[in-house]
Order: C-alpha cells, then sequence, then structure tokens
C-alpha cells in the first residue's frame, strides 16, 4: 500500500503481510550534497510566521557590523593600572580612581614626576637651581653693565679704610675736585663751585692750629672734636635737685648727671636790717623797754649801766624796781 518508492512499514495480520510504502529515497544517481539540512535552516532562516511583512521597516534597526563598530560586548573588564583603583565588566557603570599624589595641591616652580607624567612632589626653585647664563641670554644685562664704573678702575681710583670703630670710609687715592659743588650732606646741601684757583692745607694736628691760617679741619681732627665734645655731653648736668629748709645754700653736689642743691640755712632778705638788733660785741644804746625771761647774770666786775640813777635800773618779775646804784653798779649819763 502507498506510495513512494520506500518501504515504511511491514505487518502481519494472520496469514495476510502488507507492505507499505510512504518514502521515496534517493537512487542510485541522485546526491544531498546541495539540500539544506534541518540544523543549518534553523541557523540560516527565521522560522515560519517570524518574517517580515512589506508593510515593516527595519532602517532603524542597528546592523550586526553596526553594533560591532560602535559597542563592547558586557563580558569586556575594564581593568585598573597603575596608581588606580576601580574597574570591573561592563554589565554597569564603572569608574577608575586616581590616588593621591602626597603633593599638595598649590604653585611650584620645581616638580618631580614619576613615568606617568604625575607629580610626585613640589618645591621652589633655588639658587643652585639656575644654570649659569651667558650674558647675551639676560635681555638688557650688557647695556646695563656698560654704563656702569669697572672694578678695577674703581679700585685704582678709590680704597676703603677702616676707621677702626667698625666704620669705614673711602679715600681718594689721588687729588679731588668738582665742575661744581661737592657736599658731605647729600645732593640737597650742593650750593655751587668755589673758584678751581683756590685750594686750602688741611689740618690735621691741632698743636698747629691757627684761626687766621685758613685750613680745613680735617675728618680725622673733626671726628676726634665730635668724641669729646659727645663726653662731655656724656657728663653734664641734665638735672637738678633742691632739698633741705631755709633760704641759703649750704652745699652743691654733682653726681653723674644730677646736681643736688642742699638749703641748711635762713639769711636775711634784702628787706631785711640788723640795725635793731643786740649784738653781743660793742656799747648799744637801748632806749625802749625790754622784758627778759630769763635770768641775767652779770659776771662780777661787770656792769649794766642806767640813764641815771632815778629813772634807770632794773625791773624785775615781781614788778619791782632797783635802780643801778642799790645793785652797786656806777651811773653813766
Amino acid at each position: 500500500t502507498g506510495t513512494g518508492n520506500a518501504v515504511t512499514a511491514i505487518a502481519k495480520s494472520g496469514t495476510a503481510i502488507t507492505v507499505t510504502k510512504g518514502a521515496t529515497f534517493l537512487t542510485s544517481h541522485q546526491s544531498l550534497a546541495d539540500y539544506l539540512k534541518k540544523t543549518d535552516a534553523a541557523t540560516l532562516y527565521q522560522p515560519k510566521g517570524n518574517y517580515l511583512t512589506r508593510h515593516q521597516d527595519i532602517s532603524h534597526l542597528l546592523s550586526k557590523t553596526d553594533a560591532d563598530a560602535k559597542f563592547a560586548l558586557r563580558t569586556i573588564t575594564v581593568s585598573a593600572g597603575t596608581g588606580l583603583t576601580g574597574g570591573g565588566n561592563l554589565t554597569a557603570n564603572r569608574t577608575l580612581s586616581l590616588a593621591t599624589s602626597g603633593v599638595t595641591a598649590g604653585t611650584y616652580t620645581k616638580l618631580t614626576v614619576d613615568a606617568y607624567g604625575r607629580v610626585t612632589s613640589g618645591a621652589s626653585l633655588s639658587a643652585t637651581d639656575i644654570p649659569t647664563l651667558p650674558i647675551s641670554k639676560i635681555t638688557g644685562l650688557q647695556t646695563a653693565l656698560d654704563g656702569k664704573l669697572d672694578k678695577t678702575t674703581f679700585n685704582d681710583l678709590f680704597e676703603k679704610v677702616s676707621l677702626g670703630n667698625g666704620e669705614y670710609a673711602i679715600k681718594a687715592k689721588y687729588g679731588f675736585y668738582s665742575v661744581g659743588g661737592v657736599s658731605a650732606l647729600g645732593n640737597g646741601n650742593v650750593s655751587g663751585s668755589v673758584g678751581g684757583s683756590s685750594s686750602y692745607p688741611r689740618l690735621d694736628d691741632w698743636s698747629k692750629y691757627d684761626r687766621d691760617a685758613g685750613a680745613v679741619l680735617s675728618a680725622k681732627l673733626g671726628y676726634g672734636l665730635y668724641s669729646d665734645v659727645a663726653s662731655l655731653k656724656s657728663g653734664a648736668a641734665v638735672s637738678v635737685t633742691t632739698t633741705g629748709t631755709g633760704n641759703a645754700v649750704t652745699a652743691i653736689t654733682k653726681s653723674g648727671t644730677a646736681i643736688t642743691v642742699t638749703k641748711g640755712t635762713t639769711f636775711l632778705t634784702s628787706h631785711q636790717s640788723l640795725a635793731n638788733y643786740v649784738n653781743l660785741n660793742g656799747a648799744q644804746t637801748i632806749s625802749g623797754q625790754k622784758t627778759f625771761s630769763n635770768s641775767i647774770v652779770i659776771p662780777q666786775e661787770s656792769y649794766i649801766y642806767g640813764k641815771n640813777e632815778t629813772s634807770g635800773g632794773i625791773l624785775f618779775f615781781d614788778g619791782t624796781r632797783t635802780v643801778i646804784g642799790s645793785v652797786g653798779a656806777t651811773s653813766t649819763a
């Protein structure tokens, strides 16, 4: 039963055998070389029913060629290199971090970098970092130097001399003159030039001083005079102190820069007079009545004289009066 040239089944029922033909086998002259295998068809073609219809457009779709050029497979891994951290596969966003170099942020004139060009240290330039440069490399230097006095020439003209007190002076090795004014007190004190035909001797020794000689005092003698005056000023009195009572100075002393005036006695002033005072020596006439609060001692052979024996005498404390005669005194006019 059936069609084809290949037996697909043989069955026996009782005494009857049924041979079924259901396929067509290749004959000896046929080949399968140009036929598509099922496995190849599944790879190369879409299954039935998944084909594009005529109204569909694929221009917006990315071809495999374009996809390979623009995108990387998610299985690709990004690895962190030297000095970096992070990375990983492309299944998520990845971050690569650069470690700090240890150099404080700032501006530096001298840098040290590693093999990757990263700064590892920073510092400021020092004198030893600057190489020796020829004058031609420094703009304007040669022109500026040409306008200066050569050192050799200067040393031939002048000499630096120590004054022995920590100070120095410049000594001219040749005669010195000026076509204008010469000042020792700065440019503002130059008032003009003295006639070029005039010259003045220099005084270097006080023993040769002659005020009419017209000599110019040397700086050496001037400095010595200055030192002497400074020494005098350092010991000069700058304060005067008065101590004691009275109106008469009894002592004057000086200690360092201080003068002390001591008052210890009272003298008469200009309006006072000794004319009415009783002195210790000499004869005096007392015309007024005098009362003594202490005893009067009259040595032997001494007398108190009154004008006369009637009105003269000695008045005692109890009010009694004794005439001169009653005490053995001799009256006199």
